[in-house]
């Protein structure tokens, strides 16, 4: 982790990944940070020396990743495994310029495949959003914080706020709310009723199927 700034990296001793509580070990692997599910959250996806892709969810959150045991192997529509045969070296985009991400890869053989949208054994529910962007103003904000968001549908939202450590702060929301433009304002206090310093915090706003993660700062 760098401990220094951005300008001037300073790295600290590192330390091993862990999936549960087992460490995460494959040979010779491509490790990119990408959100594959749509959740708001980024993952860990490894290209292997097998020339397979495995998919590591986060269930923590973006200021402290979480990936479970379990893991999947990225797949085709049809349940087909993705294999560039060896060294699988691979990137996601939305190449299709569609809003679903893609993936280009290549292998032991040098060619370029690219693999459009559907492109892994993860539930489809995972990608039916039920909330559009979440814009939050003013940031950096003193007193008051405007937060604004459209749901497609009637879902059960909430909203969380954390500290870059991880502890949870304030949960102003936690409500069934309809479908169309939501706006609550927040008095940037914790949940009994204190100012928050002045920091850096997460927001986190949840329905039935996403997440969507927002940084706010708080000055004073």
């Amino acid at each position: 982790m760098n401990i220094g700034t951005n300008s001037a990296p300073v790295f600290n001793n590192y330390t091993v990944m862990t999936a549960g509580v087992s460490h995460i070990y494959r040979y010779r692997i491509n490790p990119r940070i990408y959100d594959l599910d749509q959740d708001g959250l980024k993952d860990l996806i490894l290209g292997n020396d097998d020339g397979r892709v495995y998919f590591y969810k986060n269930v923590g959150t973006n200021a402290n990743p979480v990936f479970n045991g379990s893991y999947d192997t990225l797949k085709t529509k049809n349940g087909t495994i993705i294999d560039a045969y060896y060294g699988s070296r691979f990137h996601i985009a939305d190449w299709t310029d569609d809003g679903d991400p893609d993936m280009l890869i290549s292998g032991y053989y040098g060619y370029i495949q690219l693999y459009e949208n559907s492109i892994t054994g993860i539930r489809e529910e995972y990608t039916k959003k039920l909330a559009k962007t979440l814009t939050i103003t003013p940031n950096p904000v003193n007193n008051k914080a405007i937060f604004k968001y459209s749901l497609n549908r009637q879902t059960l939202v909430q909203i969380k706020i954390y500290s870059t450590d991880g502890r949870l702060i304030a949960s102003p929301i936690s409500r069934n709310e309809e479908k169309g433009d939501q706006q609550f304002t927040w008095n940037v206090c914790d949940n009994n009723d204190r100012r928050l310093p002045a920091g850096i915090y997460f927001i986190e706003l949840k329905t039935r199927t996403e997440t969507i993660t927002h940084r706010i700062t708080v000055v004073r």
